[in-house]
């Protein structure tokens, strides 16, 4: 691919992380709908496993609140990886608690998407982040 080319929205892999069955299935068909590729996890515990399996996200969409491992733990996790540092983290949550949003800005958030949220505010936040990505990741290229 030539430098400076975006891929396409069907060839960039989403992980979605989200323990509500019914709301990670209706985000997940989104997602398929506007041409993502989707791989989708009930905790962060499962989003880890997802992560190692050697495929290439280009974004985590994650619940907050979940049990096992949450949201803020799956985000600390990535930060600490090497292999996963850079891929851009977005938080879904129903949650406002001001210390959530503290520590996950801290631990280097992405973008933040409340539910219940209009399905084209999820696909601008998704693309904004992406497009965000390939110019963080052009600019290390040149550095």
């Amino acid at each position: 691919m030539a430098a400076g080319k975006e891929l396409p929205p069907e060839r960039k892999l989403i992980l979605l992380v989200e323990d509500d069955e019914s709301l990670r299935a209706s985000v997940e068909k989104l997602l398929l709908s506007a041409g993502y590729s989707v791989k989708s996890a009930g905790n962060g515990l499962h989003g880890q496993q997802l992560l190692r399996t050697g495929s290439t996200f280009h974004l985590i969409l994650s619940d907050l609140k979940m049990p096992g491992q949450t949201g803020l733990q799956l985000l600390q996790w990535v930060r600490k990886s090497d292999s996963f540092q850079d891929i851009p983290f977005l938080i879904f949550t129903a949650s406002m608690a001001k210390q959530d949003l503290v520590l996950a800005a801290k631990l280097g958030v992405s973008e933040y998407i409340l539910k219940p949220s209009r399905n084209q505010e999820i696909l601008h936040k998704i693309s904004k982040a992406l497009a965000n990505a390939e110019i963080m990741a052009r600019s290390k290229a040149t550095a």
